[in-house]
């Protein structure tokens, strides 16, 4: 996707997340499709129909993340603050929340469509020890630098590389937690 074309749809979609979180400040990953499903004892894992574009974004306010979910079937969007309490399972199309009034599950067409800041965000913020934040900015600059590392463009990457990082190592990703669900409306393409 072209670069101008990106920005101007992340501008829009910001302003679609301002309606609902005035607190946001800029989309700094996103996907096309995903999918919320919940769990029931009875029957199992039911598709809800909350499903659409999922945006991570920052935010002026603590907690600096969140995500949302725009729903494309109704005014019911879900979003949800990226915490240190956030209790997932992160699997390869999909991440399981656990919640006091139920699990739930975000599927995704595939490992590669969920967004890669999402991960490092959950990853990152249950990676510290207690009483160590991180710096949002790191792991954007991160994740920055393994999409330039992917392109083979490894001039950026030096002066990084001698700079103590954060890692990109999802394997830390076992239980994570977070709540919250918006009923509005949100347009996102």
């Amino acid at each position: 996707m072209e670069a101008s074309t990106r920005k101007t749809i992340d501008a829009l979609n910001l302003a679609s997340v301002q309606r609902i979180d005035p607190c946001a400040v800029s989309i700094i990953d996103r996907c096309t499709y995903a999918s919320l499903y919940s769990y029931a004892k009875n029957e199992g894992w039911q598709k809800t129909e909350i499903e659409g574009p999922m945006l991570v974004y920052r935010r002026a306010d603590h907690p600096t993340h969140s995500f949302i979910i725009a729903n494309r079937h109704s005014r019911q969007d879900f979003i949800e603050p990226i915490s240190a309490t956030l209790q997932l399972c992160l699997k390869s199309s999909y991440i399981m929340m656990k919640k006091p009034e139920g699990n739930l599950l975000f599927k995704f067409k595939s490992g590669e469509d969920m967004p890669a800041m999402l991960q490092k965000l959950l990853c990152e913020e249950r990676q510290l020890p207690r009483g160590r934040a991180v710096s949002a900015d790191q792991v954007e600059k991160q994740l920055l630098f393994d999409q330039a590392a992917k392109q083979k463009n490894t001039e950026p990457l030096k002066k990084f590389v001698a700079e103590p990082t954060i890692t990109s190592n999802f394997s830390c990703m076992r239980c994570l937690f977070f709540s919250v669900f918006v009923n509005t409306s949100i347009l996102v393409t």
